[in-house]
């Protein structure tokens, strides 16, 4: 029906043109102009509802109507892939249902908008250029799901080929795996940290011995059963221990994990998220059974770049590692001073590779920066260890300029401040 009526509209501002050339003209472009701002403003209206409660197929309906309007429009394009992608699955708990078609729709639309606007900053949650991967790395879980590996390849394959999963981000990627010792146990957080992570082991067959658990779609129910079904962790679905499936009643309480050979127990924490008082998900009940069914035989890292709210309390335990943490039950470590230098090096060896039209490899960045920092921070504090600091700075500022890298004002602060401690220069 929108289609009929926009055919008409044209027609009929074919007809005005013909009729009365100058002042019809005029008259036109301006009605064209307020349809497209319409139903550019009722598409855009869905995505200020909560997302289970945006009505998509509206969305798709106007906002397929701008791009006829304004096919050069980046904003118009951009807004209708993440309404294709909403078609496809508005939350994580709907991936297992993607479908081919609806993810190449959302596909297209984004490489439209970096076709008109490389440098297009996202009013949603991911860039198009992240928007890329998330959408293929989501159907290509699909379909490892369905047990149809090649199709998974092929769709990993066909992302990176329309622009997702950069060089930068597997590189990135490639050294959170091979920080890991083997058989490890990688928690991911976000999509470009997982869906590029997926890739390497799925494409690559890279470290396929660790386990890389997404602790987003971990809430997701098919996604733990997946993991059980594959084998890639040991541990007891939600689904099996509790009879709610999304929220689960808990209190606070002190959980004892033993540490491999010793005789001694981790004492967990585990606290109820504040927002939701005394209760926490089922992503949160896998998380503590693999925890706990793992007893730390198999060595546990984390992702940097992660909120603590995700971290269950394990910060305190944290070992820094550049791009990622390692948790060590017997308490806070350190990784050796050449170690820690020799993997600061080969990061900021990637660092020219990265888009700077991506906000997302600008994070990355960043999170490379922060990690430096606070191992500066670790070694200026430390007595015998205060040469290094500096080492590691004028690295940091040699390889990691803040005139051609993207610097977070909180980031440059602190940045700043070290300079004025550790360099004399300063």
């Amino acid at each position: 029906m929108r289609r009929i009526l926009l055919i008409n509209l044209l027609l009929i501002i074919a007809l005005g043109l013909s009729a009365q050339r100058t002042d019809s003209i005029t008259d036109s472009i301006v009605k064209a102009q307020v349809l497209f701002d319409s139903l550019l403003v009722e598409g855009i209206r869905e995505f200020n509802k909560p997302a289970a409660q945006g009505d998509y197929r509206k969305a798709v309906d106007a906002l397929e109507t701008t791009i006829i309007l304004k096919p050069n429009n980046a904003r118009a394009h951009y807004y209708l892939g993440y309404a294709y992608s909403r078609l496809n699955s508005n939350d994580g708990s709907k991936l297992k249902g993607n479908q081919k078609r609806l993810t190449l729709l959302a596909s297209e639309q984004m490489e439209v908008v970096i076709r008109i606007d490389s440098a297009f900053k996202p009013e949603l949650i991911l860039s198009p250029y992240s928007k890329i991967t998330s959408e293929w790395g989501s159907l290509a879980i699909r379909y490892l799901n369905d047990n149809i590996n090649d199709s998974a390849i092929w769709a990993f394959e066909e992302g990176k080929r329309r622009g997702g999963f950069s060089d930068f981000m597997l590189s990135y990627r490639r050294i959170q795996l091979n920080q890991c010792s083997q058989n490890a146990i990688l928690f991911s957080y976000g999509d470009d940290s997982f869906w590029n992570l997926l890739y390497l082991q799925t494409v690559e067959n890279y470290r396929n011995d660790i386990a890389v658990i997404d602790m987003g779609l971990i809430n997701a129910m098919w996604y733990q059963l997946f993991l059980k079904s594959n084998e890639v962790v040991k541990f007891t679905p939600a689904v099996q221990n509790e009879v709610r499936y999304y929220l689960v009643s808990w209190s606070d309480t002190i959980i004892k994990v033993p540490i491999k050979n010793s005789n001694q127990v981790y004492s967990w924490n585990f606290q109820s998220h504040g927002s939701y008082p005394y209760y926490i998900y089922a992503g949160d009940v896998a998380i503590q059974s693999i925890v706990i069914q793992n007893r730390f035989q198999r060595d546990i890292y984390l992702t940097v770049g992660m909120p603590r709210s995700v971290h269950y309390n394990l910060f305190y335990n944290f070992e820094d590692q550049v791009l990622i943490n390692k948790f060590n039950p017997m308490g806070k470590s350190f990784l050796s001073t050449d170690l820690f230098n020799n993997l600061a090096k080969k990061v900021l060896n990637i660092a020219p590779s990265y888009n700077d039209n991506s906000p997302e490899e600008g994070q990355e960045i960043d999170n490379i920066r922060l990690s430096i920092m606070s191992r500066i921070y670790s070694d200026w504090s430390s007595t015998d260890n205060k040469e290094n600091a500096k080492y590691l700075i004028n690295l940091l500022l040699k390889d990691l300029p803040e005139q051609r890298y993207p610097i977070k004002k909180e980031t440059k602060i602190m940045l700043d401040q070290l300079k004025l401690v550790v360099l004399d220069d300063y």
